[in-house]
Protein backbone atom coordinates (compact mmCIF):
# COMPACT_ATOMS: atom_id res chain seq x y z
CA UNK A 1 0.00 0.00 0.00
CA UNK A 2 1.19 3.45 -0.78
CA UNK A 3 0.41 5.27 1.74
CA UNK A 4 1.33 9.03 1.10
CA UNK A 5 -0.77 8.45 -2.74
CA UNK A 6 -3.75 6.18 -1.40
CA UNK A 7 -4.56 7.28 2.10
CA UNK A 8 -4.70 10.55 4.58
CA UNK A 9 -5.68 11.08 8.04
CA UNK A 10 -9.59 13.37 8.90
CA UNK A 11 -9.20 15.05 12.62
CA UNK A 12 -12.21 16.39 13.73
CA UNK A 13 -11.64 19.78 15.71
CA UNK A 14 -14.84 21.82 15.75
CA UNK A 15 -16.46 20.33 18.86
CA UNK A 16 -17.52 22.74 22.10
CA UNK A 17 -14.73 21.01 24.17
CA UNK A 18 -17.65 22.14 27.10
CA UNK A 19 -16.25 20.15 29.97
CA UNK A 20 -12.77 20.95 28.85
CA UNK A 21 -13.71 24.60 29.14
CA UNK A 22 -11.95 25.72 26.35
CA UNK A 23 -10.67 24.52 22.92
CA UNK A 24 -9.32 21.21 22.81
CA UNK A 25 -7.39 22.20 19.71
CA UNK A 26 -5.28 24.54 21.19
CA UNK A 27 -4.33 22.68 24.60
CA UNK A 28 -0.63 22.52 24.79
CA UNK A 29 0.94 18.91 24.73
CA UNK A 30 4.59 18.87 23.95
CA UNK A 31 5.09 22.03 23.42
CA UNK A 32 3.00 22.19 20.64
CA UNK A 33 -1.12 22.64 20.42
CA UNK A 34 -2.91 19.19 20.96
CA UNK A 35 -4.13 19.65 16.89
CA UNK A 36 -0.59 19.52 15.73
CA UNK A 37 0.32 16.92 18.16
CA UNK A 38 -2.08 14.60 16.83
CA UNK A 39 -1.58 15.70 12.71
CA UNK A 40 2.28 14.74 13.33
CA UNK A 41 1.27 11.09 13.66
CA UNK A 42 -0.68 10.74 10.04
CA UNK A 43 2.69 12.64 8.59
CA UNK A 44 5.22 10.40 10.78
CA UNK A 45 3.30 7.53 9.34
CA UNK A 46 4.19 9.04 5.85
CA UNK A 47 0.84 10.40 4.57
CA UNK A 48 0.76 13.50 2.80
CA UNK A 49 -2.72 14.27 3.02
CA UNK A 50 -4.88 15.53 6.31
CA UNK A 51 -8.13 17.09 6.45
CA UNK A 52 -9.10 19.07 9.81
CA UNK A 53 -12.67 20.19 10.00
CA UNK A 54 -14.09 23.21 12.35
CA UNK A 55 -16.87 24.93 13.04
CA UNK A 56 -17.65 28.27 10.81
CA UNK A 57 -15.80 31.56 12.97
CA UNK A 58 -13.64 28.92 14.79
CA UNK A 59 -10.01 29.74 15.26
CA UNK A 60 -7.64 26.80 14.71
CA UNK A 61 -3.70 27.11 14.90
CA UNK A 62 -2.00 27.30 11.68
CA UNK A 63 -1.69 23.95 9.75
CA UNK A 64 0.98 22.80 7.87
CA UNK A 65 1.36 22.50 4.27
CA UNK A 66 0.01 18.70 4.27
CA UNK A 67 -2.87 19.45 6.20
CA UNK A 68 -6.31 21.18 4.58
CA UNK A 69 -9.44 22.77 6.48
CA UNK A 70 -12.43 22.50 6.15
CA UNK A 71 -15.59 23.40 8.58
CA UNK A 72 -19.08 22.09 9.00
CA UNK A 73 -22.08 23.62 6.71
CA UNK A 74 -23.10 26.36 8.97
CA UNK A 75 -26.81 24.77 9.15
CA UNK A 76 -25.02 21.68 11.06
CA UNK A 77 -22.66 23.46 13.18
CA UNK A 78 -22.01 21.72 16.47
CA UNK A 79 -24.41 19.10 15.56
CA UNK A 80 -22.32 15.92 16.77
CA UNK A 81 -19.80 13.94 15.00
CA UNK A 82 -20.86 12.26 12.49
CA UNK A 83 -21.44 16.40 10.61
CA UNK A 84 -17.90 16.65 10.67
CA UNK A 85 -16.51 13.27 9.44
CA UNK A 86 -19.55 13.81 6.23
CA UNK A 87 -18.05 17.02 5.75
CA UNK A 88 -14.44 16.08 5.74
CA UNK A 89 -15.20 12.26 4.07
CA UNK A 90 -16.33 14.43 1.12
CA UNK A 91 -13.67 16.40 0.35
CA UNK A 92 -11.45 13.41 1.10
CA UNK A 93 -13.51 11.48 -2.18
CA UNK A 94 -13.76 14.76 -4.30
CA UNK A 95 -9.72 14.35 -4.34
CA UNK A 96 -9.87 10.28 -4.95
CA UNK A 97 -8.36 9.21 -1.32
CA UNK A 98 -8.88 5.68 -0.82
CA UNK A 99 -8.54 5.54 2.77
CA UNK A 100 -8.43 7.35 6.10
CA UNK A 101 -7.76 7.29 9.58
CA UNK A 102 -9.87 9.25 11.62
CA UNK A 103 -9.02 10.75 14.95
CA UNK A 104 -10.16 13.92 16.88
CA UNK A 105 -7.72 16.30 18.01
CA UNK A 106 -7.56 15.62 21.30
CA UNK A 107 -6.45 11.69 20.67
CA UNK A 108 -3.32 12.17 22.16
CA UNK A 109 -1.93 8.66 22.24
CA UNK A 110 -1.84 8.20 18.73
CA UNK A 111 1.23 7.91 17.08
CA UNK A 112 2.63 7.01 13.49
CA UNK A 113 2.24 3.14 14.83
CA UNK A 114 -1.21 3.18 15.05
CA UNK A 115 -2.06 4.86 12.20
CA UNK A 116 -0.32 2.80 10.21
CA UNK A 117 -1.88 -0.10 11.51
CA UNK A 118 -5.38 0.82 10.82
CA UNK A 119 -4.61 1.50 7.32
CA UNK A 120 -3.13 -1.37 6.78
CA UNK A 121 -5.89 -3.92 8.35
CA UNK A 122 -8.34 -1.51 6.64
CA UNK A 123 -6.06 -2.84 3.59
CA UNK A 124 -5.31 -6.13 3.75
CA UNK A 125 -9.56 -6.40 4.86
CA UNK A 126 -10.51 -4.38 1.33
CA UNK A 127 -8.93 -7.38 -0.86
CA UNK A 128 -10.59 -10.16 0.99
CA UNK A 129 -14.15 -12.17 0.50
CA UNK A 130 -15.55 -9.68 3.26
CA UNK A 131 -15.02 -6.44 1.81
CA UNK A 132 -14.81 -4.97 4.75
CA UNK A 133 -15.89 -1.00 4.29
CA UNK A 134 -14.18 0.17 7.63
CA UNK A 135 -12.06 -1.22 11.21
CA UNK A 136 -12.96 0.20 14.23
CA UNK A 137 -11.72 -0.85 17.56
CA UNK A 138 -14.12 -2.23 20.29
CA UNK A 139 -13.73 -2.52 24.16
CA UNK A 140 -16.12 -5.73 23.63
CA UNK A 141 -16.45 -7.49 20.39
CA UNK A 142 -20.22 -7.66 19.45
CA UNK A 143 -21.85 -4.14 21.77
CA UNK A 144 -21.58 -0.78 19.58
CA UNK A 145 -22.11 0.82 22.75
CA UNK A 146 -18.15 0.48 23.12
CA UNK A 147 -16.75 1.45 19.92
CA UNK A 148 -14.18 3.54 19.22
CA UNK A 149 -14.94 4.68 15.53
CA UNK A 150 -12.64 7.71 15.86
CA UNK A 151 -9.77 5.73 16.01
CA UNK A 152 -10.56 3.71 13.46
CA UNK A 153 -10.14 4.06 9.42
CA UNK A 154 -12.51 3.66 6.49
CA UNK A 155 -12.81 3.24 2.97
CA UNK A 156 -13.42 6.99 1.76
CA UNK A 157 -15.62 5.88 -1.38
CA UNK A 158 -18.28 3.90 0.84
CA UNK A 159 -17.85 6.39 4.15
CA UNK A 160 -18.63 9.59 2.44
CA UNK A 161 -22.35 8.99 0.99
CA UNK A 162 -23.53 6.94 4.05
CA UNK A 163 -21.96 9.90 6.38
CA UNK A 164 -23.74 12.20 4.10
CA UNK A 165 -27.22 10.29 4.18
CA UNK A 166 -27.07 9.58 7.93
CA UNK A 167 -26.58 13.45 8.77
CA UNK A 168 -29.36 14.60 6.41
CA UNK A 169 -31.61 11.35 8.23
CA UNK A 170 -30.66 13.43 11.32
CA UNK A 171 -27.98 11.04 13.16
CA UNK A 172 -25.29 12.43 14.85
CA UNK A 173 -23.43 9.39 16.63
CA UNK A 174 -19.83 8.62 14.93
CA UNK A 175 -20.75 4.89 15.58
CA UNK A 176 -24.06 5.30 13.56
CA UNK A 177 -21.26 5.34 10.96
CA UNK A 178 -19.46 1.84 11.61
CA UNK A 179 -22.75 0.52 12.22
CA UNK A 180 -23.81 1.33 8.39
CA UNK A 181 -20.55 0.18 6.93
CA UNK A 182 -19.26 -3.38 6.55
CA UNK A 183 -17.20 -3.04 9.57
CA UNK A 184 -14.31 -5.17 10.73
CA UNK A 185 -14.00 -4.86 14.43
CA UNK A 186 -10.13 -5.03 16.34
CA UNK A 187 -9.82 -5.58 19.55
CA UNK A 188 -9.05 -2.38 21.28
CA UNK A 189 -6.19 -4.75 23.46
CA UNK A 190 -4.30 -5.64 19.99
CA UNK A 191 -3.35 -2.21 19.07
CA UNK A 192 0.36 -0.44 19.31
CA UNK A 193 -1.21 1.55 21.60
CA UNK A 194 -4.68 0.53 23.31
CA UNK A 195 -5.01 3.52 25.61
CA UNK A 196 -5.75 5.97 21.88
CA UNK A 197 -9.51 4.91 22.52
CA UNK A 198 -9.29 6.61 26.08
CA UNK A 199 -11.14 10.03 26.12
CA UNK A 200 -9.72 13.46 27.59
CA UNK A 201 -12.59 15.12 27.89
CA UNK A 202 -11.65 17.59 31.33
CA UNK A 203 -8.66 19.13 32.76
CA UNK A 204 -7.49 16.16 34.89
CA UNK A 205 -8.18 13.85 32.09
CA UNK A 206 -6.04 15.80 30.41
CA UNK A 207 -3.13 16.60 32.78
CA UNK A 208 -3.26 12.99 33.46
CA UNK A 209 -2.28 11.94 29.94
CA UNK A 210 -0.15 15.17 29.39
CA UNK A 211 2.23 13.98 32.45
CA UNK A 212 1.79 10.10 31.04
CA UNK A 213 3.21 11.27 27.51
CA UNK A 214 5.84 13.64 28.90
CA UNK A 215 6.84 10.63 31.38
CA UNK A 216 7.00 8.32 28.63
CA UNK A 217 9.06 10.42 26.40
CA UNK A 218 11.54 10.77 29.38
CA UNK A 219 12.27 6.89 29.34
CA UNK A 220 15.63 5.93 28.06
CA UNK A 221 15.65 3.36 24.95
CA UNK A 222 15.24 -0.17 25.75
CA UNK A 223 18.59 -1.86 25.61
CA UNK A 224 18.17 -4.86 23.18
Amino acid sequence: MTRTATSAMLVLAGGRSQRMGRDKAWLPVGGQPALLHVLAAGRDAGLGCSVVVGSSGQSLPSLPPEATRVDDPVLRRHEGPLSGLAAGLCWLHARGIERTCLATCDALWMGPDHVRFVLEALAESAGGSEGWDAVVPVSEAGDPRVMHPLCGAVRVAAAAPAAQALVESGRRAARDLMITLHARRIDAGALPEPRVVEGCNTPEQWAAVVDALAGRAAMPPAVE
